[in-house]
């Protein structure tokens, strides 16, 4: 019985986690934007592996 409470409690911290790194994730591509439309930085500014990956972010349905 303690394996499965250990097991379920570490199920729970691994699912927390994952969510705190999608609401970071957004936090920082609302960043990115704020300071791309003050014309702060350009999205040129990010290496090429980041501009592909915020470009599809920013494409995708889920942003809409």
């Amino acid at each position: 019985m303690r394996w499965l409470k250990v097991n379920s409690i570490r199920t729970a911290t691994i699912q927390q986690l994952q969510q705190s790194d999608l609401n970071m994730v957004r936090v920082l591509e609302d960043l990115i934007e704020v300071l791309m439309s003050k014309g702060i930085i350009s999205i040129t500014d990010l290496p090429p592996a980041a501009q592909s990956k915020f470009t599809e972010s920013c494409s995708s349905p889920a942003r809409l």
